[in-house]
C-alpha cells in the first residue's frame, strides 16, 4: 500500500503501515477461549487431547475473526468519515504511550549503563540530525548497545546457545481440515470472537486516520481487507492470533 501511495503521489517519505499480531486479540483468545476450553475438557479427557482441542477451537475462532473483518471492511470508510478525529485518535494515543513508549523506556531505565548511550545516539541522530557518515544511525546504536551488553555481561552465552538450538527445520503443518472440523465448537465463544474482530477493525480505522493526520492517505477498505486476508492466511498456517495494523503518528 505504501509503495502505491509513493508512486501515485511521487513521494519518497511515505511511512508504511506496520502490520502484525493483534495484542489485545491474543490476550482475549488465550484467556477467554484456549484456557476455558482446555479446563473444561480436562474434566472428561486426557491432557494431550485437551491441548489439541483448545488449539483447534481457537484456530477455528480465528478463522471466524478473519471472515468478520472482511465483512466489516465494507463499512470501514463510512465509520472513519463520520467519526470525529479526536474520538478515533485519543484511545490510540493512550495505547501508544502506555504500551509502545513505556515498554521501551522501562528496559532503558533498568539497564542505564548499556542503554543510555544507544538511546542518546538515537536521539541526536534522528531528532538532532547528527550524521555518522555513510553508516545509518540505527546501525551505530545497535553495534554500540550490543558491544556494551557483552562488555557488561548483560548478555548471557547460555541464552544465545539455547536460542541457536531452536534454529532448525520444522515440518510444515496445515491444520485446515482439523480447523473446519471444530467449527461447530466455536459457538460458545462468539462473545469473544465477534468483539475481537470489531476491536481489530476499529484499531485499523484509527491507524488509517492517524496516518492521514501525518499526510499518508491509506485507503480504509484496503487496510481492513489486508487484516481479514492476513488473519485467514494465518489460520490456514496454524496461528490462532489475528492480524491487524498498528501505526501512531503525531504532527
Amino acid at each position: 500500500m505504501a509503495r502505491k501511495i509513493a508512486y501515485r503521489e511521487q513521494r519518497g517519505d511515505v511511512c508504511v503501515m506496520p502490520y502484525g499480531i493483534s495484542t489485545m486479540g491474543a490476550f482475549a483468545f488465550i484467556y477467554a477461549i484456549v484456557l476455558p476450553t482446555y479446563n473444561q475438557c480436562l474434566l472428561t479427557r486426557n491432557k494431550a487431547h485437551c491441548e489439541e482441542l483448545a488449539y483447534y477451537v481457537a484456530l477455528a475462532s480465528n478463522f471466524a475473526v478473519g471472515i468478520i473483518l472482511l465483512l466489516l471492511c465494507i463499512v470501514g470508510e463510512f465509520i472513519r468519515r463520520n467519526t470525529p478525529r479526536v474520538a478515533l485518535l485519543s484511545s490510540l494515543s493512550g495505547l501508544g504511550f502506555a504500551y509502545l513508549a513505556m515498554n521501551e523506556c522501562l528496559p532503558v531505565i533498568a539497564n542505564p549503563i548499556v542503554s543510555f548511550i544507544p538511546f542518546f545516539i538515537i536521539m541526536v541522530g534522528y531528532f538532532g540530525e547528527v550524521s555518522f557518515g555513510p553508516i545509518p544511525v540505527v546501525v551505530v546504536a545497535l553495534v554500540t548497545g550490543t558491544s556494551l551488553g557483552w562488555a557488561t555481561s548483560l548478555n548471557d552465552v547460555a541464552q544465545v546457545r539455547d536460542a541457536y538450538e531452536l534454529m532448525k527445520g520444522y515440518k510444515l503443518i496445515f491444520p485446515i481440515r482439523e480447523m473446519f472440523k471444530h467449527m461447530d465448537e466455536i459457538m460458545p465463544y462468539l462473545s469473544t470472537t465477534i468483539p475481537t474482530a470489531i476491536a481489530n477493525a476499529i484499531v485499523t480505522i484509527q491507524c488509517v486516520e492517524s496516518a492521514r493526520q501525518a499526510g499518508d492517505f491509506y485507503p480504509t477498505q484496503e487496510a481492513m481487507f489486508a487484516d481479514g486476508i492476513g488473519t485467514l492466511i494465518s489460520s490456514f498456517f496454524g496461528s490462532f492470533l489475528s492480524m491487524t495494523s498498528e501505526k501512531i503518528s503525531f504532527e
